[in-house]
């Protein structure tokens, strides 16, 4: 019920090696979804999985994947660490991501962005290929989202605006067409919420 329609994962790239953004909350049938988009796709491996952040609905399909995949070497689990990661899982080991941290694959380029608020590992990633941002949960398709700590996500909003970006792909929600004005109306929320908290106050 927190989820709109569900946790969005992306396959990025053109060749046969793909990168997927975040791996769902494992439900049983994603698995064999996801093997049938990667065929169609015309893929055949997943190089990298980049998970935005640790909630379990984006994270929680990792293990199931890695044991449905049909490939050798698996792919490498890269999410940004902190002390809060400080008990992994035992099946699977992440990789910690870098602020500004570049990843490839054939036809995509993406560029990891630290943008904690939402939770203190979130990143986002900006494709600048097609001047697009892979936001998580910091932006989602419908309505607005949660945080942790608000200062922390209004700059962190800040910054995702300076991204040269046109369109945005939230981890939940439809695609957002107009990213640039997306982030000025949940900056604009949050303002309001602020000055209506310090005016009742």
């Amino acid at each position: 019920k927190f989820t709109l329609q569900g946790t969005n994962t992306y396959l990025i790239g053109t060749g046969p090696r793909r990168i997927l953004i975040d791996t769902g909350s494992g439900v049983p049938s994603y698995a064999s979804h996801f093997q049938e988009s990667l065929t169609k796709a015309g893929a055949t491996e997943i190089s990298d999985i980049i998970c935005t952040h640790r909630h379990g609905d984006h994270i929680g399909g990792i293990s199931q994947l890695l044991k449905s995949l049909r490939q050798s070497p698996l792919p490498t689990v890269h999410k940004r660490l902190t002390d809060r990661d400080s008990d992994p899982p035992t099946d699977y080991k992440c990789q910690h991501i870098t602020n500004n941290q570049t990843f490839t694959t054939t036809g995509a380029t993406l560029e990891a962005h630290y943008t904690p608020g939402h939770l203190d590992d979130h990143i986002v990633l900006h494709l600048p290929e097609e001047r697009s941002l892979f936001s998580g949960d910091n932006v989602l398709g419908q309505g607005t989202t949660v945080f942790e700590d608000l200062a922390q996500y209004m700059s962190s909003l800040e910054s995702m605006l300076k991204l040269d970006h046109r369109r945005i792909y939230p981890g939940h929600g439809p695609v957002v067409e107009d990213g640039p004005g997306k982030l000025r109306e949940y900056l604009r929320h949050r303002q309001v919420g602020v000055l209506e908290f310090y005016d009742k106050d």
